[in-house]
């Protein structure tokens, strides 16, 4: 967790990871899951399960084709990965106005990029 110099918390931790996925079976320590998962699990890097309080009617920002998209306000993220978002392109797409990536936690959900430009 972060802390300023008193000592004080600047923010919360986050999973470097998350994947939706469903429990399919508990026996004893070990947890069965419906999918496999997209990154290595070791001691030091443990997986958590957690329940997931969905989202209804808004969009998921999975398997999406993002092509020529022209921002040109200031945003808090103009091309945001890692909020979710999980196996999407974006592509020919411009962010014109205080372009920001915002990669929160650290991880690329197996988006893909190409020939997005940022003017700063």
């Amino acid at each position: 967790m972060g802390s300023g110099e008193d000592g004080t918390q600047l923010f919360m931790p986050r999973p470097l990871v998350r994947q939706p996925t469903r429990i399919e079976a508990i026996d004893g320590n070990r947890v069965t899951i419906a999918d496999p998962l997209l990154h290595g699990v070791s001691e030091n890097l443990p997986a958590y399960f957690t329940a997931w309080d969905h989202l209804s009617d808004v969009g998921n920002g999975h398997n999406v084709l993002v092509t020529r998209n022209e921002v040109f306000n200031p945003t808090v993220h103009t091309f945001s990965f890692n909020t979710q978002a999980s196996r999407s392109v974006y592509q020919r797409s411009t962010g014109w106005e205080q372009p920001t990536l915002g990669q929160h936690s650290g991880a690329n959900h197996q988006n893909l990029y190409d020939g997005v430009t940022v003017l700063v």
